[in-house]
């Protein structure tokens, strides 16, 4: 009985070790690092990591070709420099060859180069002898290092072409994963839409058309707070996570409750109808004028109590504030509802 038991144990345990298997073995083949997700979300976000590194990949390159024909354009400068040398020092040889051989006269042991007496002859073609053997030596250290330059001109040259290729790969990659991470981001919004239009219709009798009346359905306030930490400020961004101030309410508003508002705060403060401070609710736009240029130049988000959130500057970034702060009392310009 005892081994009829022991034998039981073991054949029960290596069954639910090869259950296991069978169960994990496929999420360990689709990622070796971590686990998968079904969260669009999730997915869109490691979609950015994925496209933000191949963008620092295509831009590495980018920074490698510029750096090659910098190289190769000093390389050919010291050629062109060292074939100009190089020439000067082959005329002087030829001229001393010339003027050797040349000569108009018929006593060449007296009469070449002016020499009047034969001794004399031979001291100056001694000179003539090391000035020629000093050219011709300078003349064989320049073919030297000209077949140096140009080896290495060569080598820089295959080095800046293997870089054009790796280029042209790294940009396919890059949109490649540009194309991926739009697409979730129209799944994602697709879903959120119709989540929205959900909780709306279960939640909330507001109809879209009357901006009089405040959306009883507030989530999305709590989903654009859960923003903080993860936007960053960007002057002029309109792409997350990089926002200006109208750029990130103008995201918020698309993609967390369907309305489609202008693109800046000057723009986004005549949409809407006016409300004033003491009839303020949550979800309601407030501006402020002068932080930076003359009229409506900032806007938040109204979150209730006296406090807003906005994507500040490039100091702050995504933040909450109080509309009692000296700062944005000086400031304040008025409040939109849009619905």
């Amino acid at each position: 009985m005892l081994k009829r038991s022991s034998k039981r144990k073991a054949y029960f345990f290596f069954s639910t070790v090869v259950a296991l298997t069978l169960t994990v073995n496929p999420f360990l083949a689709e990622s070796s690092y971590a686990a998968p997700t079904t969260s669009t979300q999730a997915k869109l976000e490691q979609s950015l990591e994925d496209y933000t590194a191949a963008k620092k990949e295509y831009e590495a390159v980018q920074k490698q070709i510029s750096s090659s024909d910098k190289r190769l354009n000093e390389s050919f400068q010291q050629l062109t420099k060292l074939q100009d040398e190089q020439e000067k020092t082959k005329k002087r040889l030829d001229s001393v060859l010339v003027r050797l051989y040349t000569s108009g006269h018929n006593n060449m042991g007296v009469q070449i180069l002016g020499s009047r007496s034969f001794s004399e002859f031979i001291g100056r073609l001694e000179g003539i002898r090391l000035l020629m053997e000093s050219d011709y030596q300078i003349y064989q250290k320049f073919k030297l290092q000209k077949v140096e330059i140009e080896k290495n001109h060569d080598s820089i040259k295959k080095e800046a072409d293997d870089s054009r290729k790796l280029l042209v790969d790294a940009e396919k990659q890059m949109n490649k994963l540009q194309s991926q991470y739009q697409s979730l981001q129209k799944v994602l919004k697709e879903e959120q839409t119709k989540k929205i239009a959900k909780t709306i219709v279960k939640e909330s009798k507001v109809t879209v058309s009357d901006p009089k009346k405040v959306v009883s359905n507030q989530s999305w306030i709590n989903r654009a707070r859960a923003m903080i930490g993860k936007v960053q400020y960007k002057f002029g961004g309109t792409s997350y996570p990089y926002f200006d101030c109208s750029g990130w309410v103008q995201y918020v508003f698309r993609e967390f409750r369907g309305i489609n508002l202008p693109r800046t705060s000057g723009a986004q403060s005549k949409v809407g109808i006016p409300v004033s401070k003491s009839n303020l609710q949550p979800g309601d736009l407030i501006f402020l004028e002068g932080t930076y240029k003359a009229g409506v130049s900032h806007v938040g988000i109204y979150l209730g109590n006296g406090l807003y959130i906005s994507n500040s500057n490039e100091k702050s970034d995504l933040r909450i504030d109080s509309l009692n702060k000296t700062y944005t009392k000086t400031h304040y310009w008025g409040a939109k509802r849009v619905n």
